[in-house]
């Protein structure tokens, strides 16, 4: 799964964020989907703006 990730990093902000919950709702239940994808954007939002300071 993390080898995943890292992949979907070097994708665009759609694609990536539509692979996390594509990978989700196979193994978890759409509640548990929704729950990770607020939590992940949070962390996204984090990330993309730590790009924007570091790169």
């Amino acid at each position: 799964m993390k080898k995943e990730l890292a992949k979907c990093f070097f994708m665009g902000q759609n694609d990536f964020k539509k692979a996390i919950i594509d990978a989700l709702t196979k193994v978890n239940t759409p509640e548990y989907s929704k729950q990770f994808e607020a939590m992940f954007n949070l962390k996204f939002q984090a990330f993309q703006k730590s790009q924007l300071v570091t790169g």
